[in-house]
């Protein structure tokens, strides 16, 4: 059993044995770039392009705060996300306190 294997069925995560990162001839150090040393995530992000479980990884890492590449997206990548939705969120909220102000007009 692999590692991947090992924590994707220990923590109930059986997906993660179906993703293209969990081949064995997929160096697992393509996931965790190092940029001091100019490394990039282009690999890693090209393996889970084509990956059957990309939506499932992606959604993992955003709820865990997961390092490195998971879902196609760099962590720089899935902050920005986050902010994104936290921003659309509020505005949101803020449009419905408005609308709630003005029916109650």
């Amino acid at each position: 059993m692999s590692l991947v294997d090992f924590f994707a069925y220990s923590d109930g995560q059986q997906w993660m044995a179906e993703a293209a990162c969990a081949a064995p001839n997929v160096p697992h150090e393509w996931f965790f770039p190092d940029e001091e040393k100019g490394e990039t995530s282009v690999r890693a992000i090209a393996i889970c392009n084509d990956c059957v479980v990309r939506e499932e990884c992606l959604a993992y890492s955003l709820l865990h705060g997961e390092e490195g590449v998971w879902g196609g997206q760099s962590e720089r990548q899935r902050r920005r996300m986050k902010r994104h939705a936290k921003e659309q969120a509020l505005e949101e909220s803020n449009q419905a306190e408005r609308a709630a102000e003005e029916a109650s007009s």
